[in-house]
Parts: C-alpha cells; structure tokens; sequence
C-alpha cells in the first residue's frame, strides 16, 4: 500500500515539474516573441524546448524516484502510523452533515486560514505579476499546510515517547489559550519576548486581581504571542507588496500585543484600586459590627459580597482562594501583600497585626471606619473641586471657540466656514466624550438602578416622528435639529425623572427609618420586629414600605444603591448579634455622613447649571453682533479682488453652521453638568431646558443684536 502511495506521489510530483517547466518556457517564449524573426520557425522552437525540457525533467525525477523510492516508502509508512495515532487522540469533533472530522486544534485551523487568503492573493496575481503570484502562492501554501497538520494531527499541548510518538489525550477541558500556547517555531520568538517582560508582567497580573500562577500567565501571555506571529506572517508578504519597506512594521504586531495587554493589567490594577477605595468604608462598617460580636472580617466580606459591592465580592473570590491553601490570617496577608490600594493594603496589614498581638480590634476598627468615611468627605470635597474646573475650562472653551473661528471670516470666509462645520461635528463630540471619561474616572460610583430601555424607545420614536415632520413642513436647518433634539431630550428626561424622583424619595426615608429603627431598639425589639412594627403603623410612603416588607423576605428591591447597602449593612449587624442602640447609631452617623456628602456636592455645583442656562444666550447674541457687523463690513468692501471676495455668497451659510453651534455647545455642556451633578448623564431634561433656551436665544438676540448695530 505504502509503495503504491510512493509511486502515485512521484508520478504527481513529475507532471507538476512538467507543468513548471511548461509555465516557464512559455513565459519566456512569450517576452521574448517579438525579437524572432519568423512566427513560424519561433512556435517550432518553443515547442521543442518545452517538449525537451518536460522529458529531460520526467527522466530525472524518475530516476530520483527509484532511487528514493524505499527511503520514501519508509518515511510515508512512518508518518501515516504517526497520524493514524495522533489523529485518533484528537480531542475536538467537527460535525459536517454526515461527515465527522477529528480536530487536534480548532484554533490552529483558523490561522491556516488565514494563511489561505495568501494563496488566493497569489492565483489573483497570475495574470498581473507572476513572480509576487508565486511568492504568494508559496508562502500561503506552506505555512497553510503547516497549521493546517499541526491543527488535525499534532497534540494541543503534550506528547510523550513510547517506543513511538504517542499523543496523549487530556481528561478534562482545557482553557482555550493553551491551544495556542505550542506553535512549534513560533515557540522560540515568544519565549524571548515573554522571558524580557515576565516579571514585570505577573507582578501588573497580581495587582490587577488575577490569582494566576506563573505557569498559567505564562501559557496565556505566549498564546497572544503566538497567535500575533501567526497573523504578521501572514500579512508580511501583502504589507511589503503594498507599502514596501514600511510592511516590516507588520512584524512588531506581536509587541504591540504584549504591550496591550501589560496597558490592560495596568489599567484593571486602577480600576481595582479605586473600586475598593469606594467600598472600603462599608468594608470597615462591616467590619466592626463583626468584630463586636466576636466574629472575623473574613465574615463581613462574606455577608458584603454581591452585585452591590462588587469589589468587595472580587476581594472575597481572591480570598477564597487563598483560604483553601492556608489559615485565615495568612490569606488575609497575602491578599493585601499586592493590592494596588494603599488604604486597603495598610488597613488588613493593621487588622491582622493586631489580631495577631491580642490588641483591641474594636478600637482599632472604629478608628479605621471613622477615618475612612472622613476620607470619603475629603474624595468628595476633592471631586467637587476638580469638577468645577472641569466644567469651567468646557464653558470657556464652548463659548469663545465659535466666537474665535467666526472672526477669521473678516479674512477667509470660505475657511470660516469649514471651521465652524469641524467645530460641530468633531470638536465638540470629541470634548464631550473625553470629558465625560475624565468625570467618570474621578467619580464616586452610585449604581442606582435605572430602566433605560422603555426611555430610549419612548425616545428614538419620538425623534424620528418630529424629525421626518420637520422635514415634510421645511423648516430651516438648525430649527430642524433644534426641534427634533428637544423632542428626544425631554421625553427621555421625563422619563428618567420618575425613576430618579424615586431614587430621591427613597434616600429621604432612609435617615427617618434609621432613627425609627433605633427607638424600637431601645424598647427591646429586634431589626425584624421593629420593620414590622413600623409597616403595621404605615410611618412611610408605600414605596419606601415595599422595600421594608421586601428586605423581611430577604430581598434588596430598592432602586437606591445607598438603601441596599445600608440594609445590607443592617442584614450584617442582625446576623451577627451587633443590633443593639449603641451600634445602630454607628450606623446612622456615618450614613448620615455620606447622604450629607453627597447632597452638598448637588448644592455647590448649582451656579454651574445657572450658568449653563445663560451660556446659549451668550453664545447667540455674540455670534449675531459678529454676523451682522460681518455683513456691514463685506458691503462696505465691495472693491473686486480685495481680501474679502465671496463672503456675501457664503455668509449665509456661515449664520446656520454658527446656529447649530449654539445648540451643539449647549446640550454638550448640558450633560457635562448632568453627569457631574447627578452621577449620569441620564437626566436629560436639562438638555431640553438648554435647547430650548437655544432657540429662542437665537430668534431674540438677532433681534437685540439688529437694534444696537
């Protein structure tokens, strides 16, 4: 059987030298046809050196075969026992109707893919350049062959000898990066680079959260590499073909991956960092009503892990973790030795110190709680500050950038006019998006729930109605959009405002409720009956009973994140017998603490929403003194080829890209306000209210700008 196979390869590998030699020639043939002399005597001739050619090659490849027939009978009967095992060891299973087809590794298959599109790049190339076509051909049929065989035959990840190569099938399901882990060569590229970087790498991979080994990080990170290889191999050839030397650069993807990925570590270190920072106080809280009781912090991480804080659940997975592997004290040590937050690393670093000493941990963690909602005001008072900043430098910036550009209109109109156009459809949507990531990154985080998806069908409906109506009646340009924007503004605005109104008016029954809850402590009721108590005598709104009677059957309903937080904090003091007077009112100080932190952040920002709503009156009324002091002085110009020729013809068009500028600016500004204000950009009515002053401070102030000029 094994002879046969040799035989009929080497009978394939002759005619398709044959089938070269005959390309060749003809090729040859056909560039040099116009220097022969006699169209006849020159096909005789290219006849005869193909035939020549093709015989001379048929003769030698038939020698070379039957000299090499037995080391390649033997070497084909190695390799098919080879793949017979490994292919019967493939783990993966691809069903294509009837047909079923092992799989050593499905990812490798993809990549020879991708390889393949070199192959169809080179056939597309016959007809233009035959040597690229070639060139391509070859490169995407030998590397397409390569992980085309490495993905069906060769194991995922381990192979042992016994007397043959043996592949050995895993038992359980491997995680998909290992598949890409082993590449054969690409292993040695992605070897040196993950050995330059690997320590840095798994110190970023430790504070970022992850609790890998080193082996798994770097399996993970050499599985990046290796897949980055694979696809610059394949895109080398194309990249040099279409930007010449510059496609070497196609090499540095896989350092562009590695790069990404430490970028990525990196920036999940700062978000894990600044997230506990934010749930830290709730942390401590829970905390001391367990140690009052006698029990560990291990216990308030367990009670605080849910959606609602979800640092602290990510803190207790690490922990977990670690407990299955050492005592309690330990993995609360090794938990804080690479946590990137300070305050959170010094506070476990003091607990278990004390812990370990015998000392007095209440004290300790009253301390420690008292100071970390202090901290939380000065975060606060910080985060007001910046803002404000923020807020004004985006005023400044919205109201003379337009002011600055229509001036260049007295020397390039036509200039002019493309400015004001960059200024609407790109400065402004690219302040907006970059200022709004600066607040959020600065923000304190308040995961209140909010039904969006009702609010933004109510709106897009909405929008679409007026929008196809302002069109049918034809109004002008920035009336249209003016329009249109207020109509999708204000019916999601309305929207958001109820559920945001119930936000509000839970949080003001919070504080009562606690006080409440108190004087039936002291009377000699528990948490469970005092709730119901206060139910039975209906103290509160029926939305703020909902939430009570909710909580008794174990639920947290509340669409405030501050009253699911506080009742989970009040879950922590039942269950673990720190209910008495004395201990709610810890609780209630520093609520009441927070809740007046995060009012006085609303009350110092308000003279920037009263500014907001002077801003589109500004912003119109000096665009209207600049227009028509703009057309006074092109009339007064009217000499042919002075430096004004064309603004009458443009300055029209000027007037309506500036009136949609004053629309622009002002709803941009507006949901800067409301995301620094209300923690979301959500509260859109503000933008109506913006849009709408808008309009009519654009019909007034042509009007007043018309008197005074």
């Amino acid at each position: 059987m094994a002879l046969r196979k040799a035989i009929v390869i080497e009978l394939l590998a002759a005619f398709f030298f044959a089938y070269v030699a005959f390309v060749i020639v003809s090729r040859i043939s056909s560039i040099s046809s116009d220097y022969i002399v006699g169209e006849e005597i020159y096909g005789a001739m290219a006849v005869l050196i193909i035939c020549v050619l093709s015989a001379t090659i048929l003769v030698l490849d038939a020698v070379l075969g039957l000299i090499l027939i037995k080391p390649l009978h033997a070497f084909i009967d190695r390799l098919s026992a080879k793949i017979k095992v490994y292919y019967s060891f493939a783990p993966y299973i691809v069903g294509l109707g009837p047909i079923k087809i092992r799989l050593s590794n499905p990812l490798l298959i993809v990549i020879s893919l991708v390889f393949l599109l070199d192959i169809i790049g080179g056939i597309l190339f016959i007809g233009m350049n035959l040597v690229i076509a070639i060139i391509l051909i070859l490169w995407g049929a030998f590397f397409t062959s390569y992980f085309l065989y490495r993905g069906l035959f060769v194991p995922s990840l381990y192979s042992v000898k016994v007397d043959k190569d043996i592949a050995l099938k895993l038992s359980r399901k491997i995680p998909w990066y290992l598949l890409l882990a082993r590449i054969g060569f690409l292993n040695k590229i992605s070897n040196s680079i993950y050995n330059a970087v690997s320590a840095k790498l798994y110190d970023l991979c430790l504070r970022a959260g992850y609790d890998w080994s080193s082996i798994e990080l770097s399996l993970f990170t050499r599985s990046i590499l290796n897949a980055s290889l694979a696809v610059s191999l394949a895109l080398l050839i194309p990249s040099i073909l279409v930007l010449n030397v510059y496609g070497l650069v196609i090499l540095l993807l896989p350092i562009i991956s590695l790069a990404i990925l430490i970028l990525f570590f990196t920036v999940k270190a700062f978000d894990r960092s600044s997230s506990i920072g934010e749930e830290l106080p709730f942390l401590g809280l829970a905390g001391l009503l367990s140690a009052i009781s006698g029990l560990g912090l291990s216990f308030a991480f367990k009670k605080l892990s849910s959606k609602d804080f979800p640092a602290i659940r990510n803190e207790y997975r690490n922990l977990n973790a670690l407990s299955k592997r050492m005592d309690p004290v330990s993995a609360l040590n090794e938990l804080a030795k690479q946590h990137p937050n300070r305050s959170f690393r010094e506070f476990i670093y003091g607990y278990t110190s004390i812990l370990l000493s015998g000392g007095d941990i209440v004290r300790y963690l009253e301390d420690r709680v008292s100071e970390f909602f202090n901290m939380h005001r000065l975060v606060m008072d910080r985060y007001v500050g910046i803002v404000s900043d923020v807020l004004s430098a985006c005023m400044f910036v919205f109201i003379f950038s337009p002011l600055i550009i229509l001036l260049t209109a007295f020397v390039s109109p036509g200039q002019s006019l493309a400015l004001v156009m960059q200024l609407n459809y790109l400065i402004i949507p690219s302040i907006l998006m970059l200022m709004y990531v600066a607040i959020h990154g600065i923000q304190p985080r308040f995961r209140d729930i909010y039904n969006d998806l009702h609010g933004l069908a109510i709106a897009g409906v909405s929008g679409g109605i007026v929008a196809v109506l302002t069109t049918i009646i034809g109004l002008e340009r920035y009336l249209a959009i003016g329009i249109t924007l207020f109509s999708m503004t204000i019916s999601y605005g309305l929207w958001f405002k109820t559920w945001y109104n119930r936000v509000i008016a839970e949080e003001k029954n919070l504080v009562r409720f606690i006080r409440d809850l108190i004087e039936f402590r002291k009377i000699g009721y528990s948490i469970d009956h005092s709730i119901r108590e206060l139910l039975r005598r209906n103290l509160y709104d029926p939305l703020f009973n909902s939430i009570l009677q909710d909580y008794l059957n174990g639920k947290y309903s509340a669409r405030s994140w501050l009253i699911r937080a506080t009742f989970r904090i009040l879950s922590v003091a039942e269950e673990s017998g720190s209910d008495l007077p004395s201990h709610l009112e810890i609780i209630n100080k520093h609520i009441n603490s927070f809740v007046f932190n995060r009012l006085k952040v609303k009350s110092t920002l308000r003279p920037k929403e009263f500014m907001l709503y002077l801003m589109p009156f500004i912003i119109a009324f000096c665009l209207n003194m600049i227009y028509i002091l703009l057309s006074k002085y092109s009339t007064s110009v009217s000499v042919p080829g002075f430096i004004l020729p064309g603004m009458t013809s443009s300055s029209s068009k000027l007037l309506t890209e500036a009136r949609n500028t004053v629309i622009y600016s002002s709803i941009a500004m507006s949901l800067l306000v409301s995301k620094a204000s209300d923690y979301t950009i959500r509260n859109t009515i503000r933008a109506s209210i913006v849009v709408a002053l808008s309009l009519v401070s654009i019909y007034l102030t042509e009007i007043i700008a018309s008197i005074f000029f």
